[in-house]
């Protein structure tokens, strides 16, 4: 079997893991995660948050998102960018925000520069996954938009950059994901159980 069946086959799996999980377990996890977060020694510093519309099994965020605008922060959500080819722009959440679905499916908000950031301003980046491992690695869904818009990130140090922070079930765990030279590493990965 070659590598990318193996990395097929993983994504198959870590895929159906994920959707496995019964509604009120998302909802504990999601609960237990937003109490993680709170409790984090490092969350009073933290003013801007990139996160994510939860689809296809993701962990959810719905929850997280109102609690954390509530605690004041400003919370960004990805939008597929046109100018660059698989890149993301992330744009501020404003009341009564309209969304639409971008080519596939997922819910993002319509377009508006005045209210996007850019990346290196952020600092954290909540990031949806399908399988993580404890040195950090990540196994996104294929399409390389994470890996791509924040490249830059691999050359600084932890505090020149925004933190990325997996979001995920702790059954997507793997013993070890095979990454590729353009991946980007996580600085951490939060389950409902806590920070990996």
């Amino acid at each position: 079997m070659s590598n990318s069946q193996d990395l097929s086959a993983l994504r198959r799996s870590l895929k159906s893991a994920r959707e496995s999980i019964l509604s009120e377990q998302r909802h504990r996890a999601e609960n237990q995660a937003i109490r993680h977060i709170k409790n984090w020694d490092q969350f009073p510093q933290i003013n801007t948050i990139a996160c994510y519309h939860a689809t296809q099994g993701e962990f959810p965020t719905s929850v997280l998102i109102e609690q954390l605008i509530s605690l004041g922060k400003q919370v960004y959500l990805p939008i597929l960018r046109t100018d660059k080819k698989n890149h993301l722009a992330f744009q501020k959440i404003i009341p009564k925000q309209k969304l639409q679905p971008n080519r596939y499916g997922i819910l993002e908000p319509v377009s508006n520069a005045n209210l996007q950031i850019d990346v290196k301003d952020l600092d954290l980046v909540l990031l949806p996954l399908l399988g993580f491992d404890s040195a950090g690695n990540r196994l996104g869904m294929g399409g390389g938009y994470y890996d791509r818009t924040f490249a830059f990130a691999k050359a600084l140090k932890i505090e020149q950059k925004p933190y990325l922070l997996g979001l995920a079930f702790s059954n997507q765990q793997s013993e070890k994901i095979i990454i590729q030279p353009w991946d980007v590493p996580l600085d951490g990965t939060l389950t409902e159980n806590g920070f990996v």
